[in-house]
Order: C-alpha cells, then structure tokens, then sequence
C-alpha cells in the first residue's frame, strides 16, 4: 500500500469514526428520554481502501411494540372503567362503606316500627313522612350525581375523538416527511421516533396494527380492520345527540352498535354512557352502566307505588314503544282472556285501542293501553324492555288464550292457563292504600307528580303525597302493622339490567343495587391494576430493548476513541515519512 493510500485509508477512518462518535453522544444524550430509540452506525468498505458510515439504523423490535400498542389500549380502557366505577362508587357511598340508599330504607321502616307502636304521635308520623321523602332525596341526588359523571364523559368523548384525528393526522403528516427524507438519502430516525410517540397516543384511545412499507411510512389500522392511515389518515366523528361514532370512508352509521369499535379509551368511554337496548342488557363491564343504574333506580321507584298484587313478565323485549305487535310473532285473530275474579275479559275487547282484534300493524304501546282499560288491571313496559300484567284489587290473577297462542308467543303463559295467586303479605303500597282511611287521613303515602300514572312511576316523577308533606291529612292511624309487615316481607324480586334480585324486602333491593355495582367496581379495580403492570413490565421490556444503555455506549465510545487513536497515529506516522522523503529529496 502506497503511503498515499494508507493516508486516504486513515483519513476515511477519521470521517467515519467522527460520525460514529456523533451518533454515540445523541445516544446518550438521550438516554432518559423514554421516546428515543437507540441508534447505531453501520461501516461498510470502501472498493479502493478505507471505510465509511453506510447507515445509521434505528433499531426496533416491531413485534413487540405490536403487542405493546395492543396492552395500552386494554389498560387505558380497564383504567377509564375504574375510574368511572370509583366515580358511581363515591357517589353511592359505597366507596367508604357507606350505603346511604338502603339507610335510607331502614330509616323508613324503623320509623313505621316506631308509628306502629305509637299511631297516636305525632312526632312519629312526622318521622315516616321525613324518611319517606329522604328515600326520594337520596334517589334524587343519585340521579344527579349520575347526570353530571355522564356530563363530564361527554366532554371527555369529544376530547378524546379530537384528540384522535390529531395524532392521526400527525401520523399522516410523519409518513410522508419519512418518506420524502428517505428518498433523499437523508436520516429519518428522529422522524420516526416522533412517529411511534403519536402510535403510542393512538394505540391508548383505540387498538390498533401497524404495517411498515418498503418506503418507510406505515399503515394502521384497528384491531377491527377499519384502516386508519393507509392512503391518508381518517376522521372520526361523535354525534352526542344519537350517541353515534363514524368514521370517514366507512359506511357503518355507528362503529359501536356495529361491533367494529375495538378496545381502548375511547370505547370504554362510549359504552359507559351507551342507551341503546342492547347496552341495557349486557352483562359486560362497563357497558350501559348509567343507563343501568337509572333503570334501576326507576325500578325501586315503582315499587313504592306498586299496588299489583302479583305480576307476570314475558320474556320478549317490548323496550320500544313503537314496536309492531305482529314484531311479537301476534298475527291477526289473536286475543286471550284475563280473569281477575270479577269474570273474563276478552282482549282485544272491540272497544280499546287495538279495536275488534289484534292487527300486525298494532303497536306494542297500543297493546299495554288495551290491558289498562281493564278494570283492576295494570300493564305496563318496564324500564328493561318487558311486558308485566298485573291485578290492583288483590285477586287472583288468570290468564288464557282464547285464539291461537298469543300468550304462549308472548311467554307469559305455559301450555295451559297460568294462575298467578295473591302474593302475602302485599305491597306497602297496597298495604297502606287498603287499610280503611278515616276523614283527614291520606289515601295513599306515595305517589306520581299530577298528570302520570302509577305504572308510570320512575325516579324523576313518584313523591311523598303533598297532603301529607303540607300537613293537610295525616297518616292512616290504622295503618302501621300492615305497613310494616309489608315492608319486612322478603317478596320483592326486580330484574332486567343485568340485575336479578329476588325474594329480597324493599331494603334488599336498594342494597341489592349497590352491592351489583360494588361488586362490578372491584372487578373493574383488579383489571385496571393487572393490565397497568402488564402494560409497565413490556414497556419496561421494549425500552431495555430499544432504548439506551449507558454502560454499553460507554464501551462503544471506548472502543471508537481506541480506533480514533489508531488511525491518528497512522496519519502521524504517514506524515513523518512523508517528512523524511521531503527532506532526502532536497
């Protein structure tokens, strides 16, 4: 090798070795930034001698940031179902070992135990009406407490979906500086660290998969298979009215009933606040859960006003009022008889709302009026989506097909005709309602705001009776034993929701609901805390992966100055003979 040549050599080392160094001091400047992917240097030959820096990479573990991106989206999704279940829970009191809603029950029936005993005082009647009307304040600041956590994940929503489009079309915006930067020769390792940062933003809000392209851009898409960035990034829009999510390009007139909305915080926000029928009765976690616990709350509601003496459900849905009877598998000719002991009446009866018979185009709501023109009947669609037909008077309850087998399709009967017979004790409601009443004496102790009826009673309209709140009458004196038999009796039963409670008193009930939710709370507390470690230990995984180690850049950086010094002093060495032959030529 000619001494020109082993110079040049040298030379080249130094370039090299200068660009390796660089690269080396980014590392480790960079060594507790989390989003910083380690880079290191490439040497290639070159043809006539020498060596230079044929690529700096950033090095990568594709596969294990896939499954990284898919464990942040389940523990973003487990920590906003716990926080929102912590939420209710503080709200119901439950968080601290509080049960203020079935207090609030026991307070009513120690006061009754109290007025039994003592019907002539007067402070004990005002001690039934306080706890009466503080059952309907706690029910009422539940309902509260429950419209402002929706309020509050509303916003959140529509945060989280802006937030979406923007790291979407960051994403976009990267993809194509990548691309262009490359195609140019030029580095895009910073570029694609700022990209990953975005993923990370996107994989928290919906799971996602991501494809790299020969030209450096990715593609994502969700778990799902709805494409995100692949020609260029999507949009995503939440309609607050209807509760509906679209995305553009996508002919899904809501990605959330359509099942195509995978894991991540944005669903777990969207179920939570979910109204649809199909949110009601699902048994997963965190779906519908306002919904449900005002439906339950409606349903405690009722039965403080329910004076049937027993009630028969079907198990269709009917939650749509505009639901076609024929929908019911009804068709035309169909009727049945319903005996409360004061002889059959034929539905339909020729005179209701459903006219001389039964019509595919009747609606459900046409059928529960038909039932409720009947003396001492009651129907009604409850807040779960089923029909209940129930006696008022305390007889027996009959009921039988007369054609065809429209109780059968219904499932409100068997193969023959079902007789449900009178519950005992009875309701409190019936308790209080049928004890003889005395002049000045309140007819009944609870009851639904003017213009509403019983059947109707839900958390916003049932009331202490304004006679007895404004002290006009007072309680029936007569009363109280019957009252507190019915309140300790264990025949309540309330179910839909994905809620069954039965043969429970009325304090059952409320503890009942707290206890469904206390018990769906820790489960969402337990998922919240595995998947967050899980999430923790492959982060953890891919940073000691793909992040920066300072002691093995440290020997790098030994390595390099060594190879720095070496070529140094070939250029020396090189520089001295080339001295000496100056000198010898003069």
């Amino acid at each position: 090798m000619s001494l020109f040549n082993a110079l040049s050599t040298a030379v080249t080392s130094i370039n090299a070795l200068n660009t390796a160094v660089r690269t080396v001091s980014e590392n480790v400047a960079n060594a507790n930034n989390p989003d910083y992917n380690r880079r290191e240097e490439n040497f290639e030959s070159l043809q006539y001698g020498g060596v230079r820096i044929g690529d700096i990479r950033r090095i990568t573990n594709t596969g294990l940031q896939r499954d990284l991106f898919s464990q942040t989206a389940d523990a973003q999704a487990n920590g906003v179902r716990n926080r929102l279940y912590e939420q209710i829970e503080q709200l119901t009191g439950t968080i601290s070992n509080n049960t203020p809603l079935s207090d609030t029950f026991e307070r009513f029936r120690t006061a009754w135990k109290a007025f039994e005993a003592a019907p002539e005082s007067n402070a004990a009647a005002d001690e039934v009406i306080l706890a009466g009307e503080s059952i309907l304040n706690e029910i009422e600041r539940l309902s509260d407490g429950l419209d402002l956590i929706e309020n509050q994940v509303l916003v959140d929503i529509d945060n989280r979906v802006n937030d979406l489009n923007t790291a979407l079309a960051e994403v976009d915006r990267l993809n194509n500086a990548i691309v262009r930067e490359k195609s140019n020769g030029r580095p895009t390792s910073q570029l694609e660290n700022l990209r990953d940062k975005q993923l990370e933003t996107v994989s928290g809000l919906i799971d996602v998969r991501t494809f790299e392209r020969e030209d450096g851009s990715i593609s994502v898409y969700t778990s799902s298979g709805l494409d995100l960035t692949d020609r260029n990034a999507s949009t995503f829009t939440w309609n607050e009215a209807s509760r509906t999510l679209t995305k553009s390009g996508s002919p899904s007139s809501d990605l959330i009933t359509g099942g195509q909305l995978p894991d991540g915080e944005l669903k777990a926000l969207i179920d939570f606040v979910r109204t649809d029928q199909a949110a009601q009765d699902s048994t997963r976690s965190g779906v519908g859960a306002l919904e449900k616990m005002r439906n339950h709350l409606d349903e405690l509601s009722y039965s403080l006003v329910d004076d049937a003496t027993r009630a028969t459900q079907s198990t269709a849905t009917m939650a749509s009022d505009d639901l076609l009877i024929g929908d019911l598998g009804l068709t035309a000719g169909d009727s049945f008889t319903i005996d409360v002991g004061g002889g059959a009446v034929t539905v339909p009866s020729g005179g209701g709302p459903l006219g001389a018979g039964i019509d595919a185009a009747d609606t459900v709501q046409d059928l529960v009026d038909e039932l409720n023109t009947i003396p001492n009947v009651r129907a009604r669609l409850t807040a779960h989506g089923r029909l209940e037909i129930s006696t008022v008077n305390g007889t027996d309850l009959t009921l039988a097909d007369t054609g065809n087998t429209p109780l059968q399709s219904l499932g409100l009967i068997g193969a023959s005709p079902t007789t449900v017979p009178e519950r005992d004790p009875p309701t409190f409601a019936t308790a209080y309602n049928n004890t003889t009443t005395e002049a000045g004496e309140a007819a009944n102790f609870f009851e639904v705001a003017a213009g509403t009826t019983p059947d109707s009673a839900t958390r916003t309209n049932i009331r202490v009776n304004d006679t007895l709140t404004a002290g006009t009458e007072t309680l029936k004196k007569l009363s109280g034993t019957d009252a507190v038999g019915a309140l300790n009796a264990q025949t309540r039963s309330m179910g839909g929701s994905a809620l069954n409670l039965s043969r429970e008193d009325y304090t059952g009930l409320a503890a009942g609901i707290l206890t469904d939710f206390t018990k769906r709370a820790e489960n969402a507390n337990s998922r919240a805390e595995e998947s967050e470690v899980l999430r923790a230990d492959m982060k953890q995984a891919l940073r000691d992966e793909v992040g920066v180690n300072i002691d093995e850049e440290m020997a790098r950086l030994t390595v390099l100055q060594n190879s720095y010094a070496a070529s140094a002093r070939v250029i020396e060495s090189v520089n001295q003979m080339l001295q000496q032959l100056e000198q010898a030529a003069r």
